[in-house]
């Protein structure tokens, strides 16, 4: 059970940027969502992050009944509001470097964090650890016309003893060939991989382990159209943190995100490198001087996903998603309103397609139930083989009961066959740094 007791906190960071751009575990969505289940908004949609458009347009729908609005959530949609959408000409200076222009913003801030973490388990394992965590690092975001583009860099740092992070074990399984393999990996790889880390430096002693990660994004805005490319997450669905199908629980990954809106109707689509963690055969690269490098299969994700809100009451969205390795860009599978199930075909039946819808139903004015199921093989004649029908469901409700104020009551059933987000070919599990 990990547990985080704060020992320090520092934050030397501005909100306000010209039509900054929400990452997708933004504290701005789930007070979105709370406003938009509450008050009927129709703007609200469950594919994070937002184009600069839908934010906007959100923002002035909250505005339009803010009279109904709790006095908490008035204070925090000013907050938001100055955040995500502040007036080109306040005149308030914002972060450390603020440059402005007749097109557009460029802010430069510091950004720092700092905790103390009890009792965190190193998957796979019945190790735990307890360390002081402290980072440091700087965001920067900047707005040019029609384009929105940021950067965000933290340096991480791990203190306490950690020396279990030199221990070994032992795993064994079936590659996808079918051969019974053994490895020895390393606790650290265990504590890296669960993290989604790539490089990380352990001292000597073990008392120190160092990580940096940088976030970033280059979005370009049309009315009813972006294009962003981007080192960041996505996160689809109604659930809180049991979604199915792209979470944010993994760490960033490299991106081109395609956003598309008619009124009610909107299509998103993602095309996206991952880290597979499995070494091409012969991979290893020797240079003289040079310490060994390895090479590692490519592995790439693309998914989309269809949402109609019915008067802000009620959404129903339909997504499809494919995991391919050991080839380059399919052009295929980068189409927005191609249907993913029959390209896989198309490319040999080996590629690992995923296929679900999700939706939300206002009952009463506070009472919101949602759903969501995930397919990942069917098999109409064998459908109780968990091995041919793989499947996943989440029911779920949310109450927001008039008293206390601003209280919110959620309930989550979640039910995943064992076998579902898996495939034939190991490098095809829907995993990254894995």
């Amino acid at each position: 059970m990990k547990k985080l007791v704060p020992v320090l906190m520092w934050v030397l960071f501005s909100m306000g940027v010209s039509h900054a751009l929400e990452g997708a575990d933004s504290s701005f969505y789930p007070f979105a969502r709370s406003l938009a289940e509450k008050y009927h908004l129709p703007a609200y949609r469950y594919a994070l992050p937002w184009s600069r458009e839908r934010i906007a347009l959100f923002i002035r729908q909250a505005e339009s009944c803010r009279d109904s609005f709790s006095a908490r959530e008035k204070v925090l949609l000013e907050r938001y509001r100055e955040t995500v959408l502040p007036p080109e000409d306040d005149g308030v200076r914002r972060g450390i470097v603020h440059v402005r222009s007749g097109k557009g913003q460029a802010v430069l801030t510091l950004q720092g964090r700092g905790g103390y973490i009890s009792g965190e388990r190193i998957e796979g394992t019945s190790s735990t650890l307890d360390y002081i965590l402290y980072t440091g690092g700087v965001r920067a975001e900047a707005s040019l016309g029609a384009f929105d583009m940021g950067l965000s860099f933290n340096d991480e740092t791990i203190h306490g003893d950690m020396t279990d992070l030199l221990r070994e074990q032992t795993k064994s399984y079936y590659d996808e060939t079918g051969q019974w393999r053994e490895e020895t990996v390393s606790f650290l790889d265990l504590f890296v991989k669960n993290r989604g880390w790539g490089w990380t430096n352990l001292n000597d002693d073990a008392s120190e382990l160092y990580f940096d990660r940088a976030d970033a994004y280059l979005a370009f805005q049309q009315e009813g159209f972006s294009v962003t490319a981007a080192k960041g997450a996505n996160v689809w669905g109604p659930g809180d943190s049991h979604r199915l199908f792209l979470s944010s629980h993994a760490t960033s990954y490299n991106q081109v995100r395609l956003i598309f809106d008619w009124g009610p109707l909107s299509l998103v689509s993602v095309t996206a490198g991952l880290r597979s963690g499995e070494k091409e055969a012969e991979s290893l690269i020797e240079d003289p001087g040079a310490d060994p490098k390895d090479r590692y299969r490519q592995k790439y994700l693309a998914a989309h996903r269809l949402e109609f809100s019915i008067a802000g009451r009620h959404h129903i969205a339909f997504q499809e998603g494919v995991i391919y390795a050991d080839k380059g860009v399919q052009l295929g599978y980068a189409i927005p309103f191609n249907f993913f199930w029959s390209e896989q075909h198309y490319e040999g039946d080996r590629d690992n397609v995923i296929m679900g819808a999700d939706g939300h139903l206002t009952v009463t004015d506070r009472l919101i139930l949602y759903g969501e199921v995930l397919l990942d093989d069917l098999s109409v004649r064998k459908l109780r083989d968990f091995r041919r029908t793989k499947s996943a469901y989440t029911l779920g409700a949310r109450i927001y009961p008039p008293f206390p104020e601003d209280a919110l009551f959620s309930f989550g059933y979640t039910r995943i066959n064992p076998l579902v987000y898996t495939h034939r070919y190991n490098i095809d599990n829907y995993t990254h740094f894995g």
